[in-house]
């Protein structure tokens, strides 16, 4: 999921664990695609990994944070989220 900004004048949103394994995003030029497999099979998943991918399929990196700015949303593409069960030792 993507959740109202952090800061009421930010453009920077929350990313959290997703209730579902696909949703899409009309972007008025085209869409913005978040990828969840497995958001389903466990009542508590937690994001191991957080990558977006450019409209033409082109890898933009992995987030070294769970959050993701309005711009990018809007420029379409897709967000693939790694799901694990438990959460990550640090």
């Amino acid at each position: 999921m993507i959740h109202k900004p952090l800061l009421k004048a930010s453009a920077t949103y929350q990313i959290t664990t997703p209730l579902w394994t696909r949703a899409e995003i009309d972007v008025g030029a085209g869409k913005f695609v978040i990828d969840a497999p497995g958001a389903n099979d466990a009542p508590t998943m937690y994001i191991r990994r957080a990558e977006l991918f450019d409209v033409d399929g082109r890898s933009r990196g992995v987030l070294d944070r769970l959050e993701i700015e309005h711009k990018d949303i809007v420029a379409g593409g897709r967000l693939s989220l790694e799901l694990e069960r438990g959460p990550m030792d640090i």
